[in-house]
């Protein structure tokens, strides 16, 4: 069965796009029902990166999110924010949808909370099939054949480039009929990329920093916020060239659809990137363009500040329905009545947090004896600034826990440092120094090399330990053990869960056999707990550690 939605328009929308499923579809165009039958009612074999032809199918989260993409769109012709409130919505929404001024409602915008490791690339990657299909075989057809898929940094920039680099996704998994293929033109044009010969259609992946139209405080002011790991500091007079060049690209062709990943980054209209948005869809009309047909916003904590979901929510997939079909680890607090802060503000971190940091220690030990032969477990600790993750690298780097002794990684935020090669249990390692000259090119990309690699066996790093960069779009599997140490304090709730989502994702394919992820008890995830994802049914055990 399936978990109860809290979103008062999934719960209207989740029930239409059931009945219009049994009903085989109608209404769809005939594009539309090839390509539904295709992906979810035919028997799909893929090869692995082994060269293993092995069975696939899509998740049911993949399934119900395009469905209802199409539902809205091509059924219900759905077209603003203002109209899914008064379709879909109580008497209160519907009032709300009164106040929507038509100058911030010009075009369609769904939104899909899916739960961390549920698939939101294929589900990105369904749409921009349909998309351009229905757009190139029905003559009435309102929708592009041109993309552009928002990164929020260059963390998430760069998973999505694994997937869509080269149009590697189209290929690799059952998204285009056979027939089909040689109809499918598709350009893949990555930030800062010229673009090569003129295709069908084009997907633009980029930074959202490479899509603002203007230089204002704001934009410094994210830019400074811009961590080393995501990458080196946009160069002004270079990045606003790329910028003008880019938006023009893009702006040159009929239509628009944009996908924006982890959109809860676009939680208040006034914020860059969505004006960034809004002037991709006027340059283009002043073109002589449609502008956008179609924003999809997929995150697993669409929220605002103040805690609320997004009004457009259309799909809910959350961490509970993950759980039960075993795409995500099941969540374990690790909890202890020996659990203290010692000290106060002034105390070191590691004198602080001794004890969480000992008893995660002794939760991944146990994780590392079952696995190491198979797997090579990670312990992740998210500490409160730069400082305590300077000083908690260091304890945890020494003889007291002999299975991190030279391979713990360090990586936090600063605006100014260097990464310097030091000696520490007769092993060499990369640390981030405070205060000193900016950070070279080349060293944050070592730094974001070895993060990314961390899965790997050639990898000796253990233990990741980081303030704030690694919330979103980190997709190293095998972490098994989470120390959380940062207070938490953000009205939204969502630190919470998106540092759980950190460990959630599978370290072997199969759900068949349940994984764990470990978080030694923190108040404000026993919070999220109580508040949110026992409502969602994700059922949490309490771990004595």
């Amino acid at each position: 069965g399936r978990r109860p939605s809290k979103v008062p328009l999934v719960r209207a929308i989740r029930a239409e796009v059931d009945q219009w499923r049994r009903a085989e579809y109608t209404g769809a165009s005939q594009t539309s029902r090839t390509l539904l039958r295709h992906w979810f009612q035919s028997d799909h074999r893929v090869k692995t990166d082994q060269g293993e032809e092995i069975s696939f199918r899509y998740h049911w989260a993949q399934r119900e999110a395009i469905e209802t993409f199409i539902y809205l769109y091509e059924v219900r012709r759905v077209r603003c924010v203002a109209e899914l409130l008064c379709e879909f919505g109580d008497d209160k929404l519907a009032d709300l949808a009164l106040g929507i001024p038509p100058e911030d409602d010009r075009w369609a915008k769904y939104c899909a909370k899916i739960a961390t490791g549920a698939g939101k690339t294929k589900i990105m990657s369904l749409a921009i099939v349909w998309s351009y299909f229905h757009s190139l075989y029905e003559p009435d057809s309102d929708l592009a054949r041109h993309f552009v898929i928002i990164a929020p940094n260059l963390t998430v920039y760069e998973r999505l480039k694994d997937d869509f680099e080269n149009c590697v996704i189209f290929y690799r998994d059952p998204l285009i009929p056979d027939e089909w293929r040689p109809d499918f033109q598709m350009q893949v044009v990555l930030q800062d990329e010229p673009g090569g010969a003129t295709t069908t259609g084009t997907i633009y992946l980029t930074n959202i920093h490479r899509l603002y139209p203007s230089r204002d405080k704001q934009k410094d002011e994210l830019e400074n916020d811009f961590s080393a790991i995501f990458g080196p500091k946009v160069v002004r007079g270079r990045a606003l060239d790329t910028s003008e060049e880019l938006r023009k690209r893009i702006t040159s062709h009929p239509r628009l659809m944009v996908l924006n990943d982890e959109a809860h980054h676009l939680h208040d209209p006034d914020l860059a990137w969505n004006r960034a948005i809004d002037a991709l869809h006027e340059e283009s009309r002043q073109r002589g363009n449609a502008g956008l047909c179609l924003q999809l916003d997929f995150s697993a904590t669409p929220k605002h500040n103040d805690g609320t979901l997004f009004r457009h929510i259309v799909v809910d997939f959350p961490l509970g329905e993950a759980v039960d079909a075993g795409i995500v680890k099941v969540p374990v607090l690790g909890e202890s009545e020996e659990l203290s802060v010692r000290g106060d503000e002034t105390t070191p971190a590691h004198e602080r947090y001794a004890m969480h940091l000992q008893l995660g220690y002794y939760r991944y030990a146990k994780t590392y004896e079952e696995l190491h032969k198979v797997r090579k477990p990670i312990l992740f600790v998210m500490t409160e600034n730069a400082k305590a993750a300077n000083e908690i690298a260091a304890y945890l780097d020494s003889d007291a826990f002999p299975l991190l002794k030279g391979r713990v990684l360090n990586i936090h935020t600063r605006l100014k440092g260097s990464i310097k090669t030091v000696k520490r249990g007769g092993c060499l390692v990369k640390e981030f120094v405070e205060n000193e000259s900016a950070m070279k090119p080349e060293d944050l990309r070592a730094l974001r090399e070895m993060s990314r690699e961390l899965d790997s066996p050639d990898s000796k790093f253990r233990c990741v330990v980081s303030v704030m960069m690694l919330r979103e779009g980190w997709d190293v599997r095998n972490v098994t053990t989470i120390v959380p140490l940062r207070p938490y304090s953000a009205k939204s709730g969502i630190l919470p869960e998106q540092t759980l989502g950190r460990g959630l994702r599978r370290m072997f394919p199969s759900g068949e056999i349940p994984e764990m992820v470990t978080v030694i008890e923190h108040p404000a995830f026993r919070r999220l707990y109580e508040d949110e994802l026992q409502q969602e049914g994700v059922d949490i055990a309490f771990l004595p550690v």
